[in-house]
């Protein structure tokens, strides 16, 4: 999925929006691949991580960020 925007110059919120969506669909993802795969600083992709999780429920360990699981059955 993400090689389909390597090439298009995406904004903050759209870089944030598409990291979301991989996020979603089970990946799991290091800053490092995002600074590949958008072009970025890994500080930059850090940062933009760091700035989702205040939103969306993600966690990493060691390095690797996830979506956490909120829709456990009580």
């Amino acid at each position: 999925m993400e090689s389909e925007y390597r090439d298009l110059e995406l904004s903050p919120v759209e870089r944030a929006a598409h990291i979301t969506l991989r996020l979603v669909r089970g990946e799991q993802l290091t800053a490092r691949q995002i600074a590949d795969e958008y072009h970025v600083s890994r500080q930059t992709a850090y940062r933009t991580l760091d700035r989702m999780c205040r939103i969306v429920p993600l966690h990493s360990v060691d390095g690797v960020w996830r979506l956490l699981d909120v829709c456990r059955p009580g």
